[in-house]
């Protein structure tokens, strides 16, 4: 055996500690035009450094801004694709970082099969974007891939955001129409780049929680103020499950959400949990297997493990109800015909007596 004098080296090199928290569910799907020209197949990056590496990081191109509002707070990491496309070649190359409809159509497809649990599209959604993306997060639900996408972008009018509600659907976790500006800073970020940030504070949050009346401690401005009263448009994109933020405190400048329900009536917090569970009920190891009694009993005892989970260990649900059964020689169902979830708290009573002797 030979010695070693002792020595500490430093070594320059991304390294990240994954979280192992069963409560948070933070891997983001950015589509997006960058600086970087070359268009990428899907790529995954544990940190902002290692995205600006290979995307670039100038961030007046929508992707690498949004990219570093994702990353700003820690994240397991960002599967990215670059939709910029260039025609041409040498002095005639033409760069168009412009993301279309097409682009995260064709990008959507790239990404169909790889797991992750938000997606965010660098742009500010028109009404065909949502019906394809929709669809998307529709198709993979039924694959047992969920995954929820978050939005921003604004409407004409009451009419028209009533449309786009109607598009949403059930995996939209939320859909911001208001610029915010971040701490001290005397600039307002984008709309995009403020649906980019809110994805963020989504990816961080355990799924179990809601952000209903929640204060966004960073957030110090918003672009567009709404008033709620009977008729007005703020009480209008709240009850189509718009994610709008307002004024609660003005001596302490801080802002809250109003209701994290989406357009579906359903809270944040339950569409993530069920998005989940679902992917936790694929049972996708036991295909191939045969369908007899003692693989319908392993199937049985990993059910029982799943329920243990969300109800007994994290508490995520109140209750999950669920049926297995043969349904033929190559095909077993499992059936989940409940989640039970607690609700959300949007009033509070405060009863008082006063008595005067």
């Amino acid at each position: 055996m030979t010695n070693a004098i002792p020595e500490i080296k430093v070594i320059s090199k991304i390294k990240k500690v994954t979280d192992t928290n069963p409560l948070v569910k933070d891997v983001v799907c950015l589509i997006g035009c960058f600086e970087d020209t070359e268009t990428l197949t899907p790529t995954f990056c544990e940190s902002l450094q290692a995205a600006e590496e290979i995307f670039g990081d100038d961030d007046d191109y929508d992707g690498n801004a949004a990219l570093k509002q994702i990353f700003r707070k820690n994240i397991s990491g960002v599967l990215i694709v670059n939709c910029t496309s260039t025609t041409g070649s040498g002095a005639d190359v033409t760069v168009n970082r412009t993301l279309t409809q097409a682009k995260i159509e064709a990008a959507l497809a790239l990404v169909k099969l790889i797991d992750f649990d938000i997606l965010y599209c660098a742009v500010e959604l028109t009404d065909g974007m949502i019906d394809k993306i929709a669809a998307f997060c529709e198709d993979r639900f039924e694959e047992k891939r969920p995954c929820g996408y978050i939005g921003a972008g604004t409407r004409a009018n009451a009419s028209a955001y009533t449309t786009t509600s109607g598009k949403l659907g059930d995996s939209c976790y939320a859909y911001l129409t208001q610029t915010v500006t971040l701490g001290d800073s005397e600039t307002a970020l984008s709309l995009m780049e403020a649906g980019a940030y809110l994805t963020n504070v989504i990816a961080t949050l355990p799924v179990g929680n809601s952000l209903t009346a929640k204060v966004l401690e960073e957030v110090s401005d918003i672009g567009t103020t709404y008033t709620f009263a009977s008729g007005d448009l703020g009480e209008h994109l709240v009850e189509k499950g718009f994610f709008v933020l307002r004024l609660v405190n003005a001596l302490d400048n801080s802002y809250e959400i109003v209701n994290s329900a989406n357009a579906n009536g359903l809270d944040l917090y339950i569409s993530r949990v069920r998005d989940y569970i679902v992917n936790d009920f694929a049972l996708r190891e036991y295909l191939g297997e045969r369908n007899n009694t003692i693989t319908m009993d392993l199937i049985g005892l990993e059910c029982a493990r799943i329920y243990a989970k969300f109800v007994d260990e994290l508490a995520l649900v109140e209750d999950i109800g669920y049926v297995i059964e043969k349904a033929s020689p190559s095909k077993v169902n499992v059936i989940i015909n409940e989640l039970t979830f607690a609700g959300v708290i949007t009033e509070i009573d405060v009863y008082i007596t006063i008595e005067v002797e």
